[in-house]
């Protein structure tokens, strides 16, 4: 019997490359969401800080400083509602890229079980095939022993 050959192999194989540059997808876009959720951490630490300094000083300020003060925090205002949009938009595209990751993964899962079915199967038919060719030689030794089946203690019974 030849050799086990899973006939979906170069299938599986295909699956599987296709498997690790979706993996590669998917973390470029985790990579995009996260470097964008610190870009957002970092406005808000920015604006914190600046309220923060405005309110230690807030006696001495002009009102040229608080219209300066004002401008700044709603253009940074509007830089966040962006940013918060473009971590909505980037979110949306990470889930689909996870998505089509998980369906990649089951594709090859199921290749893979497939393959390891058939193997399975390979194995018993090889192990039947073995039992048949051991089977066949007892029975060839049986029929070319001399004494046609009898042990060689047994004298030979004659009929007279």
């Amino acid at each position: 019997m030849k050799a086990f050959q899973y006939r979906l192999q170069n299938v599986l194989d295909i699956r599987r490359v296709q498997q690790n540059a979706q993996v590669g997808r998917h973390q470029s876009a985790m990579r995009k969401l996260r470097q964008q959720n610190r870009v957002l951490h970092g406005m808000r630490d920015a604006v914190a800080g600046v309220v923060e300094t405005a309110m230690t000083a807030a006696e001495t300020m002009s009102s040229r400083y608080l219209k300066n003060l004002d401008q700044f925090l709603c253009h940074q205002w509007r830089m966040q509602q962006r940013q918060r949009t473009l971590i909505v938009q980037l979110q949306a595209q990470e889930d689909v890229e996870r998505r089509k990751l998980l369906e990649a993964r089951r594709e090859v899962r199921k290749l893979e079980k497939h393959a390891e079915h058939k193997l399975r199967e390979w194995r018993e038919a090889y192990q039947k095939e073995q039992d048949k060719q051991v089977d066949e030689l007892v029975v060839q030794r049986f029929r070319l022993s001399p004494s046609d089946g009898r042990s060689s203690s047994e004298p030979a019974r004659c009929i007279s």
